[in-house]
């Protein structure tokens, strides 16, 4: 049996064609049925070097053969052919195991290949800062060689990125609001000099600030700090939007229940409880008046330091009064609490739920 000389055969076509040679002699049935003498064959085998080239399967098969052909006990055809023919069927099926294991051998290997090449990938993305777009122009081009087919098609995927969850982030009409919490801020600015059962006092900072002179998108952080360090300022919570919140109650929601459980409970950090006091809101006259729900620094009754109704001159909101006798009543806190000038308030607000507001 002959084949044409052809170059990068695969490993299961050589063991085929080794398969075919080792087989061949079977066919050969050139001998006399009547013959009651030794058999004495020499069958044309190809050489041992081409064999062994091949793989264990053809070796045994050979060895088998011989052992077939040395037999000299052999006395008739029937019982040489079965022995042939027993030996052949034993070394085809334990050549389809090994074809079986080979691939499965061969797919591992791929599999392992790929994966360590995907990561050498990745380190080299990491290592020099090369950008996701970047990234996902080499992978689009890997992929369309063979070899690479099985690579992720998207950076995200190569460098194992995990979907960013934002459990702390809600909707607050019409943006975003993120909390990073007090007791966080407080546990990684808290003073060394405050003992154990004082009270911490913080000081709250809200302002509304614009993030670009193109856009309407601005921010409206919640700050604070721990006294004296006023230099160390931790944020509590901050919304995003294209406008200010709609209501100041639900943008500082989260920021009451927080501080509310923290004074009520204590804080507890490096095994120590502490107190909690908020000692001050600090924000300006358009902060001020939305976070306390009153009239706007324009109004006529905008006057936080008394209640003075307000007059229209010069282009301006005044409060003007003659004398001391004409002086107006000053605001107090329980004037504020009690609504005692109707006119000043435009709602309730939640920071009243304080026990020492």
């Amino acid at each position: 049996m002959s084949y044409k000389k052809k170059y990068c055969l695969s490993d299961r076509s050589k063991r085929r064609r080794v398969q075919e040679e080792v087989e061949f002699p079977i066919e050969l049935a050139n001998f006399k049925k009547n013959s009651t003498s030794h058999l004495v064959i020499e069958p044309s085998l190809p050489k041992s070097k081409n064999i062994l080239v091949a793989g264990t399967g053809a070796l045994t098969s050979l060895r088998a053969i011989d052992s077939v052909l040395t037999n000299t006990d052999i006395t008739n055809d029937k019982e040489y052919y079965e022995e042939l023919r027993h030996s052949s069927s034993s070394t085809s099926s334990s050549d389809e195991e090994i074809e079986d294991n080979e691939d499965i051998t061969y797919f591992n290997d791929d599999v392992d290949q790929l994966s360590l090449f995907s990561t050498l990938i990745a380190q080299w993305a990491v290592s020099f800062n090369i950008s996701q777009n970047a990234l996902n122009a080499l992978l689009k081009l890997l992929k369309q060689h063979k070899c690479f087919e099985a690579l992720p098609i998207d950076s995200r995927t190569i460098l194992n990125t995990k979907k960013l969850t934002t459990s702390n982030c809600s909707a607050v009409e019409p943006g975003k609001y993120y909390h990073f919490g007090i007791l966080n801020g407080i546990k990684q600015n808290i003073p060394d000099c405050i003992n154990e059962n004082e009270i911490i006092q913080i000081v709250v900072g809200i302002d509304g600030l614009p993030i670009f002179k193109s856009s309407p998108e601005q921010f409206w952080p919640v700050l604070a700090y721990i006294r004296p360090n006023n230099n160390e300022v931790f944020p509590v919570g901050i919304y995003c939007g294209k406008v200010k919140p709609i209501d100041s109650n639900e943008f500082l929601k989260e920021f009451v229940d927080e501080a509310k459980e923290l004074i009520d409970s204590g804080v507890y950090v490096n095994n120590k409880i502490y107190r909690l006091s908020i000692d001050v809101f600090c924000c300006d006259a358009p902060a001020k008046s939305f976070i306390l729900k009153t009239k706007g620094h324009s109004g006529f009754f905008s006057c936080s330091r008394c209640e003075q109704e307000g007059q229209y001159l010069s282009n301006r909101i005044c409060f003007p009064y003659t004398s001391p006798d004409n002086c107006p009543p000053k605001r107090t806190h329980n004037n504020y609490v009690l609504k005692t000038q109707g006119e000043y308030h435009i709602g309730n607000i939640s920071i009243l739920n304080f026990a020492q507001f």
